[in-house]
């Protein structure tokens, strides 16, 4: 019988940056003329929020975060090795950036055999590892793999009738596709 392993990791985009920018987006957001003023002010925060914004403020909090993420990561890393599959299927919410507006897929499968990404075009030489701008990283893939889900799988169990928010934000729709992915594992096992 086939085994499987679900993972899970952040993919914040914040643990690219340099520890400096980690909080980026926040300070971004406190600069929004939307935020009521009041909210913006640290007194106003709840406690834990204000020992945070200290602790960020006096160069404490980015690295403490990051250490914490990077043994998650590290942990996860383990566990898949140990794991050795034969198959690793990833689950992503990064559809935004391969489709635009209302031609937001609620989910896809690149078959590929290889994808290059440019991880640090947005944060420049300020990336967590000092890496050029200019960066490419090579990320392998397995076409057959993805092209045999998208066969395997093409039922109503996979496939959503409607791809338009809300209708697409169906939660027994996701439950089926859970169901579907685990099917699919069970039978690229040979199970």
């Amino acid at each position: 019988m086939a085994e499987i392993l679900g993972l899970g990791a952040t993919h914040s985009p914040l643990l690219v940056g340099n520890d400096a920018r980690m909080a980026a987006i926040f300070q971004r957001l406190l600069q929004n003329p939307r935020v009521p003023p009041a909210a913006t002010e640290p007194p106003n925060w709840p406690v834990a929020m204000q020992q945070e914004w200290a602790a960020h403020q006096s160069g404490d909090a980015a690295p403490a975060h990051r250490r914490r993420a990077m043994g998650g990561f590290r942990a996860v890393r383990a566990a898949l090795d140990a794991f050795n599959p034969d198959f690793l299927l990833i689950f992503g919410d990064d559809q935004y950036e391969n489709f635009r507006e209302d031609g937001v897929a609620p989910f896809c499968v690149f078959a590929l055999d290889a994808i290059e990404s440019h991880p640090y075009h947005h944060t420049g030489a300020a990336n967590a590892w000092g890496e050029p701008a200019d960066t490419i990283v090579r990320h392998t893939g397995h076409r057959a793999g993805g092209r045999y889900l998208t066969f395997v799988a093409s039922n109503d169990f996979f496939h959503l009738r409607e791809d338009r928010y809300p209708d697409a934000l169906d939660v027994e729709a996701v439950g089926r596709i859970s169901q579907a992915a685990a099917q699919i594992a069970v039978t690229l096992s040979g199970g």
